[in-house]
């Protein structure tokens, strides 16, 4: 994989980081240059402390290091514009706003409008996005405090219920496989449903597969675009390997479509609760869990990077009658 070259200028005693785009090195060399210039006049614009929220969102938006000097993901920046967009979109006049100008009423008043139109996870992130943008303002002298943490105010973030996904035993995988079978127009469904459930891929990672990305040889499978952007190699189960060697090209066919309403259909055929292809994502690594693979490794296979606490915390649920077969092994 090639490096990608960035620019570095150092203001304020602030390091910033801006991404060339390019890892080759003449273009590097001709790109620097105008890119170095944009950074200095954003730098200058700053200084002047007369800012509109605009102009601060814009410098928010800019900035891809959090505090701790980490590179944001690409999904979060895109998460970021997205909560910034959502509060330009529910703070009347928002672009022509003086920051200087805004009080932590103001800031309430937006909260109480905006918090029923949204999610309490997309509220959450706009409200963080909306104390980050008034950050770039007392960085630059516009003001003083966060009108966004005054305490008289308190705005508080919403509360967030872990969503309760529905158990799927081998029984009901199985009962959805025949419905799936039964027709014909579902053959890519069958087949993506299949895939996604044999090897714990996200449904978008699955969709960009490439035929050179399954290994016959060592029975691996590469994923290249992932949530996180980077590269994993993945070790698939026997059922993964035989359906992958009867037919890789359509399987690698239907996971360019979503399975999504099929598989609604077929919910509604059995009456039982709606599920969506990332259950099977869930499904997986409940049978990594039952076969005895360890956080770690079921991290690693999954793609997550904090060595299995998300596998912990939202994948993996147990029944009573697994946790009764557990802990009569115990003795003390």
């Amino acid at each position: 994989m090639w490096n990608i070259y960035y620019a570095r200028i150092t203001i304020d005693r602030r390091d910033i980081w801006r991404s060339l785009k390019t890892s080759h090195l003449l273009t590097a060399r001709r790109k620097i240059g105008p890119v170095l210039e944009h950074i200095r006049a954003a730098a200058g614009r700053l200084r002047a402390g007369n800012l509109t929220l605009a102009e601060c969102a814009a410098v928010y938006l800019d900035r891809r290091h959090t505090r701790k000097g980490k590179v944001l993901k690409p999904r979060s920046l895109d998460y970021r514009a997205e909560t910034v967009a959502a509060v330009r979109g529910t703070w009347p006049g928002f672009d022509g706003t003086m920051a200087a100008l805004v009080t932590p009423a103001r800031c309430a008043e937006w909260a109480r409008k905006a918090r029923p139109r949204y999610s309490a996870t997309r509220f959450n992130g706009m409200v963080e996005s909306l104390r980050g943008i008034f950050k770039v303002a007392i960085g630059t002298g516009a003001i003083d405090k966060n009108p966004m943490l005054d305490p008289v105010i308190d705005i508080p973030r919403a509360s967030v219920r872990l969503k309760q996904r529905m158990p799927v035993d081998r029984d009901l995988f199985g009962r959805i496989l025949m419905r799936l079978d039964g027709h014909t127009k579902r053959r890519h469904a069958a087949l993506a449903i299949r895939a996604l459930a044999f090897t714990g891929l996200r449904p978008n990672e699955a969709r960009n597969l490439a035929p050179a990305d399954y290994d016959a040889q060592r029975h691996t499978l590469r994923a290249r675009v992932t949530k996180n952007g980077l590269e994993r190699e993945i070790e698939l189960i026997p059922q993964a390997v035989e359906l992958f060697e009867s037919d890789l090209a359509g399987v690698l066919a239907a996971l360019k479509k979503s399975p999504r309403r099929a598989l609604a259909t077929v919910c509604r055929e059995l009456k039982i609760a709606r599920l969506t292809p990332y259950d099977m994502r869930v499904m997986f690594s409940s049978r990594m869990d039952e076969a005895g693979v360890t956080l770690a490794v079921g991290a690693e296979t999954l793609g997550h990077q904090d060595r299995g606490q998300t596998r912990l915390k939202h994948y993996i649920r147990h029944d009573r009658g697994f946790v009764r077969g557990q802990m009569s092994k115990v003795v003390v």
